[in-house]
């Protein structure tokens, strides 16, 4: 763990200067990726649903709640599913990673503008260390930005995941959207 601590503390004072890789970029940066801001989102859905089937194909409704590039507060239906291969798995993840899926005219004037369908790297346990995890992992993504062009693009967010139909409260973690490969390869 020192050695990741060590590694952040290094790479730290080059992640917002000039010379960086990711502002030499010739392609084209889809909107939700031209900033480093951490965004705040709602996100509702029948989660116990969703992960309660482990087949990675079938799409479920959901609601995500942001602000658009007015500010002003915007809804949209949108569809997610899980995604991955081991954290899919119940006995290792409870809160799957997740894969967004857009209607296209529905992200006009918004940081979703372009996208499509996008990976959501999540917390997986409710306990705090994972949530660490994840933070930890985001960071590695935002290391290898400064230092190679080929490298994904990473987007970090606080995100409310309501439980829709459900009593249960809902639960706030740290979680970060990844680039598409096709995106990465334009660029």
């Amino acid at each position: 763990m020192n050695t990741i601590l060590y590694f952040i503390i290094l790479i730290y004072p080059f992640s917002n200067n000039k010379v960086n890789a990711q502002n030499k970029i010739a392609g084209k940066v889809m909107p939700l990726f031209q900033s480093h801001e951490i965004i705040n989102l709602r996100l509702e859905a029948e989660f116990e649903t969703v992960f309660a089937l482990m087949d990675d194909s079938t799409y479920f409704p959901a609601k995500i709640s942001f602000l658009d590039n007015d500010g002003l507060n915007r809804n949209l239906a949108i569809k997610i599913r899980t995604r991955g291969k081991a954290r899919r798995d119940v006995e290792i993840c409870k809160f799957s990673p997740l894969r967004l899926r857009f209607d296209s005219e529905g992200t006009s004037n918004s940081m979703f503008e372009g996208q499509q369908a996008i990976k959501l790297v999540t917390h997986c346990q409710r306990a705090s260390v994972n949530e660490q995890n994840i933070i930890l992992e985001y960071l590695i993504y935002r290391a290898f930005n400064i230092l190679t062009d080929s490298s994904f693009k990473v987007r970090s967010a606080i995100i409310n995941y309501v439980y829709a139909n459900q009593k249960r409260d809902s639960v706030q973690k740290f979680a970060f959207f990844i680039e598409r490969d096709k995106q990465l390869a334009e660029r």
